[in-house]
């Protein structure tokens, strides 16, 4: 079994600066992990599967 860990969630509106924040704390952390969103909608044209949705 995994020890406890921290959940943290980062939630703001569209263009609030989420993936801004989220980038430079994996810099100053990064054995920080981040979960990829989930959508029903079709990927966009720059969207990677598993790392952008």
């Amino acid at each position: 079994m995994v020890g406890k860990g921290l959940l943290c969630v980062l939630s703001s509106p569209s263009g609030g600066g989420k993936t801004s924040v989220i980038q430079e704390i994996l810099k100053r952390k990064p054995e920080y992990a981040v979960s990829v969103s989930a959508t029903t909608r079709p990927r966009r044209g720059h969207e990677i599967n598993g790392k952008d949705y």
